[in-house]
């Protein structure tokens, strides 16, 4: 009979008995036999006990009358698990406005950028199990977003005071040299 294995990631075989023995296979390395619907744990087939464990079995015969081809062993699936918490949320549409804002409000320092990095890694790191990252990078968005779109507001608000500021001073400016030249 022939065994198939998962060795580091990667479907190997077909494998006799006495080759599975040369490799480093535990109790619960995967494998897959013909007649099995489904991947099983070295440790769920008896014959292969003595090899995940560590003694050497009795000599193997193949069955002279085993079919000439094996179907292929069924495509291994590693289940992933969902998160327990649900993914925090990212602001990204206040990251997107803030970005946004910084670039258009004369602001020499578009930290909305950065807030927008952040909002795009909440469900990134949420994927990856790292929930308590999440919650960081979600925080952060926020923090730099408001900060972004104070700076934006802060920067066009002195621009408008300069421009009034110099309007003023222009017209003056006109006012004076028009009426001296009378």
């Amino acid at each position: 009979m022939n065994y198939y294995i998962i060795e580091n990631g990667q479907q190997v075989g077909p494998l006799s008995i006495d080759q599975l023995s040369s490799r480093n296979i535990t109790s619960e390395t995967p494998v897959w036999h013909e007649g099995m619907a489904q991947w099983g744990k070295s440790k769920d087939i008896p014959e292969l006990n003595s090899i995940a464990n560590g003694t050497t079995p009795p000599p193997f015969t193949p069955n002279s009358q085993q079919a000439p081809s094996t179907p292929p062993p069924p495509k291994y699936e590693h289940k992933k698990t969902q998160p327990s918490q649900p993914c925090p949320d990212n602001h990204l549409a206040i990251s997107i406005i803030a970005t946004i804002a910084t670039l258009t409000c004369c602001s020499p320092f578009p930290i909305g950028i950065v807030a927008l990095v952040y909002s795009l890694n909440v469900e990134n790191k949420w994927k990856g199990g790292d929930y308590d990252k999440a919650i960081q990078y979600a925080k952060n968005a926020k923090n730099w977003a408001i900060g972004s779109i104070i700076v934006a507001l802060a920067v066009s608000m002195i621009c408008i005071l300069l421009y009034i500021i110099f309007g003023v001073v222009f017209f003056e400016s006109l006012y004076d040299i028009y009426y001296t030249r009378l």
